[in-house]
C-alpha cells in the first residue's frame, strides 16, 4: 500500500506526454472557438481548428505508447475500436437529446433564427446588404433550427416506442431478479439483471444496456463491453450460454501480476483494473439473445444475471433451464428483434 502512489519512469513520462498533448489540444480548441466568436468570416477556419484539436485529444488518448502495463494496456487496434465506439455513443447521446421537445440547441437556434428573420423584415440595408456577414449568421442558425425541428418531428415518436419497450424489459429484469433470489435463496439485493443489445458497425460493435435491475449500491463498472470482453463478450463471441465464476480469482489469491499472466480467455479478456471494478459479481449467468430460433438469426443481445453471493455457480447453472426464465428470454428476444438488425 505504501507504494501505491509511486510511478515508474515510463509511466511518469507517459503521463507527462499525455499532459502536454492534452494542453496543446485544448489550446487549439479554445483558439478555434475564439476565432469563431470574434470573426464570422473565419467560421470555417474556426471549425477546422476546433476539430483538429479534438482529433489531437483523441489521438493522444488512444495511441499514447505509454500505458499502465500488465494487461491494462490495449493494443492500438483495440484502442481504435474503442475510440470508434466512444464516438458512436457520444453521437447517439447527442442525437437522443435533440429528439426531446425543448432541446436547448433547437430552442436557441429557432429563437435566434426567428429574431434574425424579424430583423431582416425591417429592411435594414446596413445589416443585410449583399456582402453582410449577418447572412452567414442567419444560415448558421437556420441549419440547426431546421434539423432540430425535423429530428423532433420524425424521431420523437420512435423514441417513445423505445421507452415503452424498455419499460417492458425493465419489468422482466425485476421479475427475473425475484425469481433468481427465490431459487437461490438469497436477498433480491444480491441479484442484478441486465438486457444488452448489440450495436455499432463492423469493427466497432459493442453492447448497449437496454434495461437493468440492480438494487445493490456498488457503482457502475463503466466498461465498454465488446466481443471477448468479460463474460458478456465471451458469450457474444462464442454464442453460447454459460455461468462465469467470478469469485474463483479471489479464492486463488491472485495478485495483479498473477492475474495478468492468465490466458485472456481464462480471465474473460479483462484487465486488472476492469476486474477490480466488477469483482463484487461472484457469479454471472449469460445467455445469447437471437431474433428467432437460436442459430437461425444473428445474435442481437445478451441476457445477464449477476449474483453477489459466493457459492451460487451450480444454482445459476440449474436456473438456465427454468421454464420461467425461458419465457423471459423469449420475450426479450421479441423485444430486441423489433429494435433493428445487428450482426455478430
Amino acid at each position: 500500500m505504501g507504494q501505491r502512489g509511486r510511478l515508474s519512469p515510463r509511466m511518469a513520462a507517459g503521463r507527462a506526454l499525455r499532459g502536454v498533448g492534452v494542453a496543446i489540444g485544448v489550446l487549439i480548441v479554445v483558439a478555434g472557438i475564439s476565432l469563431g466568436i470574434f470573426s464570422t468570416l473565419a467560421l470555417v477556419k474556426a471549425v477546422a481548428l476546433a476539430v483538429s484539436g479534438g482529433l489531437l485529444l483523441g489521438f493522444i488518448a488512444l495511441f499514447s505508447p505509454f500505458g499502465a502495463g500488465a494487461c491494462d494496456q490495449l493494443p492500438a487496434s483495440e484502442r481504435l475500436s474503442v475510440g470508434g465506439i466512444w464516438l458512436q455513443t457520444g453521437l447517439r447521446a447527442t442525437v437522443r437529446a435533440l429528439l426531446l421537445p425543448g432541446a436547448w440547441l433547437t430552442v436557441i437556434s429557432v429563437a435566434a433564427y426567428g429574431v434574425l428573420q424579424l430583423s431582416k423584415t425591417l429592411n435594414r440595408p446596413e445589416l443585410w446588404g449583399t456582402k453582410s456577414n449577418w447572412n452567414w449568421v442567419l444560415v448558421a442558425f437556420a441549419v440547426p433550427a431546421f434539423l432540430g425541428s425535423a429530428l423532433v418531428s420524425i424521431g420523437y415518436p420512435r423514441l417513445l416506442r423505445r421507452v415503452d419497450k424498455d419499460a417492458e424489459l425493465l419489468a422482466l429484469c425485476a421479475n427475473t431478479a425475484g425469481l433468481t433470489a427465490e431459487k437461490l435463496q438469497i436477498s433480491p439485493r444480491k441479484v442484478a439483471v441486465h438486457v444488452w443489445r448489440v450495436r455499432g458497425f463492423k469493427g466497432c460493435r459493442y453492447l448497449d444496456r437496454r434495461a437493468a435491475y440492480r438494487s445493490h449500491t456498488h457503482p457502475k463498472t463503466h466498461i465498454t463491453w465488446r466481443k471477448g470482453k468479460g463474460a458478456l463478450g465471451v458469450c457474444w463471441a462464442e454464442d453460447v450460454a454459460f455461468v462465469g465464476d467470478g469469485g474463483r480469482f479471489d479464492r486463488q489469491n491472485l495478485d495483479k501480476n498473477a492475474f495478468c499472466q492468465l490466458d485472456p480467455r481464462d480471465r474473460f479478456g479483462l484487465s486488472w483494473r476492469e476486474y477490480q471494478r466488477l469483482k463484487h459479481y461472484r457469479a454471472v449467468l449469460v445467455v445469447p439473445l437471437h431474433g428467432g430460433a437460436p442459430g437461425r438469426y444473428s445474435l442481437r443481445g445478451i441476457f445477464a444475471v449477476g449474483v453477489l453471493d459466493d457459492g451460487k455457480v451450480n444454482d445459476l447453472n440449474a436456473l438456465r433451464n427454468d421454464p420461467e426464465l425461458l419465457n423471459v428470454l423469449s420475450v426479450c428476444e421479441a423485444a430486441l428483434a423489433g429494435a433493428g438488425t445487428t450482426g455478430t
